[in-house]
């Protein structure tokens, strides 16, 4: 079921303590998003129906792909391009497991983004940084979702210069 040279991420997250994910979002409302993390919920899109629980699963449309971030476990990192200007990057944490912690609940007057993940905000970079742009190729990306463990080092060196 892999290509080759692929593995399922639950035999990266063995391997290591800490994964390195990049994570999409709606850019047409990075506001919504950045505040949303603020208060420890990091959302997700294609969440409009109640049948796209991940933990329900009855209607797709696009949610079945949001399926892989129950991956996440806590203490892993998330890399969000543009929150919450085009020209950031901001760095999350998952407090919990995202296999327990999710939670589907549409946001009061918006008829998407009811998936919600645990996670704290750690800090925001100009994607001008220059250890930003080592890897920032990989946003280049298309996937909502996607392991970047081989960045690592360059991303704990961000963090390290940038969080409080």
């Amino acid at each position: 079921p892999f290509g080759f040279g692929q593995l399922p991420d639950e035999v990266f997250n063995d391997m290591a303590d800490t994964s390195y994910w990049g994570y999409r979002i709606n850019t047409d409302y990075p506001d919504f998003f950045y505040a949303e993390l603020q208060q420890g919920r990091l959302r997700q899109g294609w969440g409009y129906e109640e049948g796209q629980d991940l933990r329900v699963k009855t209607v797709d449309n696009g949610a079945f792909r949001n399926l892989r971030m129950l991956n996440v476990k806590k203490d892993d990192i998330l890399l969000i391009p543009r929150i919450p200007e085009w020209n950031c990057l901001t760095i999350a944490k998952a407090t919990e497991d995202w296999s327990t912690g999710y939670r589907f609940e549409k946001p009061l007057g918006i008829e998407d983004f009811g998936h919600i993940f645990p996670a704290e905000y750690i800090c925001r970079v100009p994607i001008s940084d220059g250890n930003v742009q080592k890897l920032y190729g990989t946003f280049h990306y298309h996937g909502r979702f996607w392991l970047i463990n081989h960045w690592a080092d360059e991303i704990q060196a961000i963090i390290n210069c940038y969080s409080i």
